[in-house]
């Protein structure tokens, strides 16, 4: 147990609450601005950072211009190892941005707001989220008339140092919470990416060499893993939730 953990069940074991009287009455009768989904989404969109988005259209440029280049399947091969080398790099852009209140100190106090901070991280999430998903469709699209794999195996080959990364990352953040966790991220996702460009140099058909067995399996596990330290994470955030609703 690390020692915010250790200090906070300190100062709960030290101080009792009081009963609550009335709460439930209260809660019904207190006016609160109604927002629904989408308002809500609309209202996280504007906290995201422009530069946030501007930097993923650079990635996303230098994964699309050297597609339009290539005719010969050596070439083909290349390239894939090239963007799995570089898709890394969503993850760590994702990470920057729903590590701010971390980053800052300030995830306590979001964690008492009307949205918690645990609502917010998912909504930013999301909205980062669907526009990788819709770019990545894009790419699978347009790989499938170049290359001679199906989509599976390329979905594989590309998407499982993504996995890793997410993965990576999400197991530092719910364990640590202080502003160097963005370095860290940071490290991970060079190190895989660095890793995926060794692999390749060392074994160019890496991707033939390992069966695509492999590849599923080890992305399964990455899935699994990426889902629990995601529940994980969210669960931490929420421990000063008031429930209005």
């Amino acid at each position: 147990m690390n020692k915010d953990k250790k200090l906070k069940l300190e100062i709960k074991s030290a101080y009792e609450l009081p009963e609550s009287h009335r709460k439930k009455e209260f809660l019904m009768n207190l006016e609160v601005p109604k927002t629904n989904l989408c308002e809500f989404f609309m209202s996280q969109l504007k906290y995201i950072r422009k530069r946030v988005f501007f930097i993923e259209t650079i990635i996303m440029l230098i994964c699309l211009i050297p597609l339009l280049n290539l005719k010969y399947s050596n070439a083909n091969i290349k390239y894939i190892s090239m963007l799995s080398s570089i898709i890394p790099f969503f993850v760590l852009i994702v990470v920057t941005e729903i590590s701010r209140s971390i980053a800052y100190n300030m995830a306590e106090l979001e964690m008492t707001t009307r949205y918690s901070l645990g609502q917010i991280i998912i909504a930013r999430t999301t909205i980062l989220g669907s526009v990788n998903f819709i770019f990545s469709i894009f790419l699978l699209m347009v790989l499938s008339f170049k290359f001679e794999y199906n989509i599976l195996n390329l979905c594989l080959y590309i998407f499982t140092p993504f996995l890793l990364t997410c993965f990576g990352s999400l197991y530092v953040m719910n364990y640590v919470r202080n502003k160097n966790v963005n370095f860290y991220c940071a490290g991970i996702s060079i190190f895989v990416s660095l890793a995926n460009i060794f692999l390749y140099d060392m074994k160019s058909d890496l991707y033939n060499y390992l069966s695509v067995q492999f590849w599923l399996m080890l992305s399964i596990a990455l899935i699994v893993g990426v889902i629990f330290q995601a529940i994980k994470f969210i669960r931490s955030t929420e421990e000063y939730n008031w429930n209005l609703l």
